[in-house]
């Protein structure tokens, strides 16, 4: 179903899409879309096949484009390293 909020999206919708750097690099693929109790999280898949979760925030993740299947993802420098600025 559409949510009635341009900020809400479904798990099916996310899962599968490209996880983008801001310089288009590819970061990896949304697998999961898992919630521990205080906030949803990305579960993305890299290159390398490890896992990585990054909060699922406007700060971390300030595009989602679903129909070109990809967000941009501004993960943060513990886990990017300096690819991600």
């Amino acid at each position: 179903p559409q949510t009635d909020n341009d900020d809400e999206f479904l798990h099916a919708d996310l899962i599968g899409l490209k996880a983008r750097l801001p310089n288009g690099t590819v970061f990896g693929e949304i697998i999961a879309v898992p919630n521990y109790g205080s906030a949803d999280l990305l579960e993305i898949r890299k290159p390398d096949d490890k896992t990585t979760l990054l909060a699922f925030t406007h700060a971390i993740v300030p595009e989602i484009h679903l129909e070109q299947g990809y967000v941009i993802v501004v993960p943060p420098k513990e886990i990017a390293g300096e690819e991600g600025r």
